[in-house]
């Protein structure tokens, strides 16, 4: 998903960079989903894990993923943008598949 944002936002946004570098298989990445619709005011849910590497057009991210985890961004060890979970695989919920950096990458070019 991209959002444009018209300039008349007055209030200063949040936001994270996309990381220079593609990840390695073995680095820790970090995740901040919302599972299950689980979320609030005051509660984030964010978990750990690992980038596991590429397959077949899907990028694999040992972290916890459930229905509700898609579209959520996967970030390095710098809190940079290097993925995004997209499927929850049911029977291995430790395991989430989505896009990589090079997919970003190019999107945002």
């Amino acid at each position: 998903c991209l959002l444009r944002v018209k300039s008349e936002i007055k209030k200063p946004l949040e936001y994270v960079h996309l990381s220079p570098f593609a990840p390695r298989r073995g680095d820790e990445v970090y995740n901040i989903a919302a599972p299950l619709g689980i979320t609030g005011k005051k509660l984030t849910l964010i978990y750990k894990g690992f980038y596991s590497g590429y397959q077949g057009g899907w990028f694999y991210y040992t972290i916890p993923a459930r229905p509700g985890s898609s579209g959520s961004a996967v970030l390095n060890s710098r809190y940079q943008l290097i993925g995004t979970i997209n499927i929850a695989v049911s029977r291995l919920e430790a395991l989430g598949l989505g896009t990589g950096w090079w997919q970003l990458k190019r999107f945002l070019n």
